[in-house]
């Protein structure tokens, strides 16, 4: 079992799977988005990992880092789920082929 810590205390790692990109979408963050939204990804990985709300999840990622924490360690485990994840494979294939047709849509256009 994959595990992180912030302030301390220990959290189960979330899988990345169908309900965890929901709650990312929920939570305003798309699959394109993952790489761009750094502060919101991370918060809201935490939030499925601790079962806190957003607020909550917030003050404590804030503390941690206060503290002399880094976000850094929580993306290093984020990374490993999602590189592990058949359904995030899957969906970041079928998204780069999406994108890479839209291409050559607007290629064929010009």
């Amino acid at each position: 079992m994959k595990t992180l810590k912030v302030n301390n205390k220990e959290y189960k790692a979330a899988e990345f799977d169908f309900n965890m990109m929901c709650d990312f979408e929920d939570a305003g963050i798309t699959t394109q988005e993952i790489n761009s939204k750094h502060m919101s990804v991370v918060r809201a990985y935490f939030m499925a990992c601790s079962g806190l709300d957003k607020v909550s999840a917030g003050i404590e990622l804030q503390n941690h880092i206060i503290n002399g924490g880094t976000y850094e360690d929580i993306v290093k485990v984020m990374n490993e789920q999602m590189t592990n994840s058949d359904f995030f494979r899957a969906l970041s294939k079928r998204t780069e082929t999406e994108v890479g047709e839209d291409e050559k849509k607007t290629t064929k256009e010009k």
